[in-house]
């Protein structure tokens, strides 16, 4: 990770190893290459992942970003699997009490929708992803049934490749040829 990212957090860190990363740096363990780069997000040092397996399979991470920016974009194209924030929903976020204005905006400006996410998948080829992985979902804004729906009503060709992230629990991803 960002040193400056480990600083700000290091309290929550505990005793785990860390490998500093500069942007776009890249870095291999045994047989995975990762890089990250940076997203849109009103906080500095704000990353997406991509992660590839030797001979295999390229898993990209992306999350806390307002938009998919060209460079975003870039590694989400070479990806086979993406885990992609699906923070909120439009109408939810809008009937929302327990958010002000200014909230309401600075979510809309940092945070992806599910509307952008169908719309990045329709303009890249949905089918050309073993796993799409819906994430960062807000449990005010968004639920994993409205996400799913919505990206199976838009896709109905590919139903099988959706998932989310579970909201509490660590997530598992099984790879499989295709």
């Amino acid at each position: 990770m960002n040193e400056l990212s480990y600083r700000k957090k290091e309290s929550k860190m505990g005793r785990c190893g860390v490998e500093f990363m500069e942007t776009s740096q890249e870095v291999t363990i045994e047989d995975l290459t990762i890089k990250h780069f940076s997203t849109r997000h009103d906080v500095k040092m704000s990353f997406g992942y991509s992660i590839t397996q030797e001979d295999g399979p390229t898993f990209v991470y992306i999350t806390d970003s307002g938009i998919v920016t060209p460079l975003i974009a870039n590694y989400l194209s070479k990806a086979d699997m993406i885990l992609i924030e699906a923070d909120y929903d439009v109408k939810m976020l809008d009937d929302y009490d327990g958010y002000d204005d200014y909230l309401k905006n600075r979510i809309m400006n940092t945070h992806l929708s599910n509307g952008q996410v169908m719309k990045f998948l329709e303009d890249n080829g949905v089918g050309k992803f073993q796993h799409v992985i819906f994430a960062h979902l807000s449990p005010r804004t968004n639920t994993p049934e409205t996400i799913l729906t919505l990206a199976k009503d838009c896709f109905p060709d590919h139903e099988e490749i959706f998932l989310t992230a579970p909201l509490q629990e660590e997530v598992e991803v099984k790879c499989q040829d295709r």
